[in-house]
């Protein structure tokens, strides 16, 4: 069913060992950030908002957010860059499902953006960052999948080389 490849991945780095503190942080609270309070505030009005449900059916019916032609583009541009990468020498050759429904899940990460930033078309710039986000969840299930493996380049190199030490010249 491909289920793990349905998902976005981030897998940083750990940061044991640099998290310090100092006593003016502790004075700090999370809570009066400015971007933390943007954040509730827009997902408080979110909330408010009325429900698109079918009278008749039950329904959900949300409205839909359509790319417009310039971001159209940037996902057709993010598409073929992935596909391209899907061939055998192609970074991605060894992630194709994951490769093969990162442009699906940039759009739904567009959609979502737009839903939240209270667009009525998603434009090029929420296009970009969703297809941003969706390459930078390839590249860490590459690092993930791929940790201590060697990149297709240095494989195809070492079996040069063999090959070279392998057998003899004439010269």
């Amino acid at each position: 069913q491909g289920f793990l490849a349905r998902f976005l991945l981030a897998a940083p780095d750990s940061l044991a060992g640099t998290c310090l503190i100092t006593i003016e942080s502790l004075q700090r609270k999370a809570y009066a950030d400015p971007r933390l309070q943007a954040y509730w505030s827009r997902c408080k009005e979110i909330a408010a908002s009325p429900e698109h449900i079918d009278p008749e059916t039950g329904e959900v019916a949300p409205p839909v957010l359509e790319p417009d032609a310039e971001a159209k583009q940037v996902w057709v541009d993010f598409h073929n860059e992935i596909e391209k990468e899907r061939g055998p020498l192609g970074m991605f050759a060894g992630l194709k499902p994951f490769a093969a429904r990162s442009a699906e899940q940039a759009l739904r990460v567009a959609a979502v953006l737009g839903f939240f930033e209270g667009v009525e078309l998603i434009d090029a710039d929420c296009m970009r960052r969703a297809c941003m986000l969706a390459r930078y969840s390839l590249n860490e299930w590459l690092r993930y999948i791929d940790a201590g493996a060697s990149s297709p380049e240095i494989k195809l190199a070492a079996e040069l080389m063999s090959w070279l030490r392998g057998h003899k010249h004439k010269a």
